[in-house]
């Protein structure tokens, strides 16, 4: 082990025989190495990440969630950048008192402080937990960043989207019926192609039974709008179907 924390050492300037280096610190230096040798020519990959299994689950769901055109983990998770090119200057040591935040019972916060020229030195906090297994990552902060709030908030994104999908789908059918009582010979072929398309984006993110509840539950609701509000609501669906 003494042997692993020396070589580990000759990656982050924090290390020195005066100043011992915890298990927790040694875990965060090796995230850098990739980093540190390369100079930020090569990056550090998520999946490197020793973290937590519920942040590990969170992180996959928002990768999943965002899909590959619209990657939500579109930078370096170590050193916060997109162009890490000539990072230097690395320190690793136990996060300062009165920091970015307050470590949660059972947690510790390590910081890494670098440089990317030519911007000033930069902090990153991890919040890492001890477990049988070793030092787990459970999130990493910086100021004004949360990786947990990011995947969260992706998430939500997408979740935001199903219940539009599903609304949309709602407003549609209403008005196709309604059309159908008021106007038999009214041509709902652009109603009927914008459910399709809608129906599609809400079968992404919500099981058949799920969704067929939750398509009907806003029926309900929305049946109780005035015929004009359904209407303009429709009529914005189909402008704005997926295609």
């Amino acid at each position: 082990m003494k042997r692993a924390i020396a070589v580990l050492c000759l990656f982050a300037t924090a290390c020195s025989s005066e100043q011992p280096v915890s298990l927790a610190e040694t875990t965060v230096i090796a995230l850098y190495q990739p980093l540190v040798v390369s100079k930020g020519e090569d990056s550090t990959p998520l999946t490197s990440i020793p973290m937590t299994p519920e942040f590990d689950a969170l992180t996959k769901q928002a990768a999943r969630a965002a899909g590959e055109d619209f990657p939500v983990f579109d930078f370096d998770p170590a050193g916060l950048c997109q162009d890490c090119s000539g990072f230097a200057d690395l320190k690793i040591a136990p996060a300062q008192a009165n920091t970015i935040a307050t470590a949660a019972e059972g947690h510790t916060l390590i910081q890494a402080s670098f440089r990317i020229p030519p911007a000033p030195t930069r902090t990153v906090y991890w919040d890492v937990v001890e477990t049988p297994t070793g030092w787990r990552v459970d999130n990493i902060l910086a100021d004004g960043f949360s990786l947990r709030q990011i995947a969260e908030d992706a998430i939500a994104a997408v979740d935001t989207q199903g219940d539009t999908a599903v609304e949309c789908m709602a407003y549609v059918r209403l008005h196709a019926e309604a059309l159908a009582i008021a106007a038999p010979d009214a041509d709902t072929s652009a109603l009927e192609t914008a459910e399709a398309s809608w129906s599609k984006t809400a079968e992404a993110f919500f099981q058949p039974v799920e969704l067929a509840q939750y398509f009907a539950s806003s029926i309900a609701v929305l049946d109780d709008l005035t015929p004009d509000e359904i209407r303009t609501h429709a009529e914005a669906c189909v402008t704005t179907r997926p295609t």
